[in-house]
C-alpha cells in the first residue's frame, strides 16, 4: 500500500477523463465554462471504517449546484453514496472512483481512493537499503511493517536519511518518525509525509500521549537548550514542558497521561 503511483488501469482511465470534453459548471454540457470538475482531495485516503467526505472543485463565479454521481470501481474496499460522495473505509485497498454531472455522457474525473489498515498487531521497523542497491544511489533508509510472525512485509516511507523512533498512534491510523532531527507524521498505510513545526532546531524522540491528542519530543534550541514539550497532532498546542538547566529529553507516558522524563543527560 506505500507510495502513491498509480495501477496501468487507473492511469488509461484518468488518460480518457483528461480527453474528455468540459463540463459546463451548470450541468448543462459544454461551453459557459471551459473547466473540469476537479475531485477533492486530489488524493483521497482513509482507514478502514472511517468516512471522508470526496467533493468537486469548480472554477466558475456564481455557478449553479450541479446533480453529481459518485461511482466507485471497488465497492468492496469503499462504500461510496452515489449522491453525496459520501465514502466509508470497507477493507484495505485501492479503488477508482469516479464523478460524473448528471446527464453527461463522460466522467469529470477520476481519482484513486486508497484505504489503509489500522496498525494494531503490526510491527513497525526501519531498515537501511542492501549494500547492493547503493552502488548507484545514496543508501537512505525506509520505515516498514510486518506481521508479529513473519511476513507481510509492507513499505510505509521511503528515501529516509537516518529515521528513528517510528511510533503508531493509539488508534493506529497515524504514524510519528524522526528524521535527523526533524518529526513527521504520515498514513499508518503509507502515503504523503507532513513535517510537524516543533519550533525548534532539532527534535527526537517522539511520544504518542495514550489519548493520541498530544505528542511529546525532545527539543533542543540556542534559547533553552534541551527541553521537553508537546504538541497536537495537528501542530497547534506547542507548549515547553521542562524548565531544567540541566536539561531534559527521553519523554514517555503513563497509561493515566502523565509525563516522565530524563533530567540531565551526560554521554558516556
Amino acid at each position: 500500500m506505500a507510495g502513491s503511483g498509480r495501477h496501468g488501469w487507473i492511469g488509461l482511465v484518468l488518460a480518457s477523463v483528461a480527453a474528455a470534453t468540459a463540463v459546463a459548471c451548470d450541468g448543462s454540457g459544454p461551453g459557459s465554462c471551459d473547466q473540469h470538475l476537479a475531485v477533492t482531495p486530489a488524493e483521497p485516503r482513509l482507514a478502514e471504517g472511517d468516512t471522508l467526505q470526496l467533493a468537486v472543485a469548480v472554477a466558475c463565479d456564481g455557478a449553479a449546484p450541479l446533480d453529481l454521481v459518485w461511482i466507485a470501481s471497488d465497492a468492496s474496499v469503499v462504500a461510496l453514496d452515489a449522491a453525496s460522495g459520501r465514502a466509508v473505509g470497507q477493507r484495505a485497498g485501492r479503488t477508482a472512483v469516479v464523478v460524473h454531472a448528471a446527464g453527461a455522457d463522460v466522467p469529470a474525473d477520476t481519482v484513486e481512493l486508497a484505504v489503509f489498515a489500522r496498525l494494531f498487531d503490526r510491527i513497525i521497523f526501519s531498515r537501511q537499503r542492501r549494500d547492493a542497491e547503493c552502488a548507484t544511489e545514496p543508501c537512505l533508509f525506509q520505515i516498514y511493517t510486518m506481521l508479529p510472525g513473519g511476513g507481510g512485509l509492507t513499505l510505509v516511507v521511503d528515501s529516509l536519511r537516518y529515521p528513528e523512533t517510528p511510533r503508531v498512534s493509539p488508534d493506529g491510523r497515524t504514524i510519528v518518525f524522526e528524521d535527523q532531527g526533524r518529526v513527521f507524521l504520515t498514513d499508518a498505510g503509507g502515503g504523503a509525509r507532513r513535517e510537524l513545526d516543533t519550533g525548534a532546531d532539532r527534535s527526537w524522540q517522539p511520544a504518542w500521549s495514550p489519548d493520541g491528542q498530544w505528542i511529546a519530543f525532545t527539543g533542543d534550541s540556542p534559547t533553552f537548550g534541551t527541553q521537553v514539550y508537546r504538541i497536537h497532532p495537528d501542530g497547534t498546542g506547542r507548549r515547553k514542558l521542562t524548565e531544567d538547566l540541566s536539561g531534559g529529553r527521553d519523554p514517555a507516558w503513563t497509561p493515566d497521561g502523565e509525563l516522565a522524563y530524563i533530567r540531565g543527560y551526560s554521554d558516556g
